[in-house]
């Protein structure tokens, strides 16, 4: 695969990892693509945060200086090895930047030469081969769940853009598909009694092995606080019952 072309699908997911609050943000396009690259190092730095809060991440007022030191990396590494800058982990006092590239010869000292011009941290780095990106792929990046709660908190994004005030309450439509009559009923009959209104069911043997498809309503306030509560029910019931879950979407409200 060449001349793949990389864009900028940044996000970011709060994770628990070894129940120690933690932090990732990555670029999501990678997941199909980072692999093709040819690039199966993977080089760490770990950089220990000077003054963490009681959470583990970094105050405000440091998170310039560790931006700084990001954007150091990335265009040195860059530069230098060509390398991937995937995304960064926070955890527990320190912050992980995740590079791949084709070749870590001297890299450790590129990595020393940045860091003098911020003397005032502590760091490690690591590196290994990861020619099929498994620590981006079954680490990094997130799972079905979180991808949903991503989903949902850019549909909000997109609503307050259009001038939405995020207020009000509205109705929220969903679609999930199945592959069984069985468990497209025990999907309706859970989130009936939970209060939603069924809209729409039908079946569709060109839709393939997921076939079943229903759409339900519920009306919910939608903002970024409350949006995950209104939305993984519905996502939550459908992989219960081995399902596909298609989306939401709802209307305007000024």
């Amino acid at each position: 695969m060449n001349n793949i072309e990389i864009k900028d699908n940044w996000d970011f997911y709060f994770v628990n990892i070894d129940n120690i609050y933690s932090s990732i943000y990555l670029n999501l396009d990678y997941f199909n693509k980072g692999k093709y690259l040819n690039k199966g190092n993977l080089v760490v730095l770990h950089l220990y945060i000077r003054t963490p809060q009681k959470n583990g991440m970094p105050s405000n007022e440091e998170s310039k200086t560790l931006f700084e030191i990001e954007d150091k990396l990335e265009s040195s590494l860059t530069e230098q090895y060509d390398s991937s800058f995937v995304g960064r982990l926070t955890t527990y006092g320190r912050r992980d930047f995740y590079f791949y590239q084709s070749n870590r010869e001297g890299v450790d000292t590129l990595i020393d030469t940045i860091m003098t011009s911020f003397p005032e941290y502590e760091y490690e780095f690591s590196e290994r081969e990861d020619s099929n990106w498994d620590i981006y792929h079954g680490f990094l990046y997130p799972s079905n769940r979180d991808l949903q709660i991503i989903q949902n908190r850019r549909i909000v994004s997109v609503l307050e853009e259009k001038g939405d005030t995020l207020l009000k309450e509205r109705e929220v439509y969903h679609w999930s598909y199945f592959q069984s009559n069985k468990d497209k009923e025990n999907f309706i009959k859970k989130l009936i009694d939970e209060g939603y209104k069924l809209i729409k069911e039908q079946r569709n043997d060109d839709w393939g092995k997921f076939c079943y498809q229903v759409q339900v309503s519920r009306s919910n306030l939608i903002n970024y606080n409350v949006v995950d509560e209104a939305i993984l029910p519905v996502w939550e019931c459908t992989v219960e019952n081995q399902g596909y879950y298609d989306g939401w979407e709802t209307s305007i409200e000024k």
